[in-house]
């Protein structure tokens, strides 16, 4: 879902353009956490 590939009964497999939005998707995700952390108050 993340690249934009719903997973509907006819839809068949998602492409590349999809996968390739998906892990940017992904990535992105992964930075804001990684600076989120970082920046957090240790206890």
């Amino acid at each position: 879902m993340l690249g934009g590939f719903i997973g509907r009964k006819g839809d068949g497999a998602p492409g590349v353009k999809t996968i390739w939005l998906g892990l940017q998707a992904l990535r992105n995700a992964i930075l804001v956490f990684g600076i989120l952390s970082d920046a957090a108050p240790e206890v």
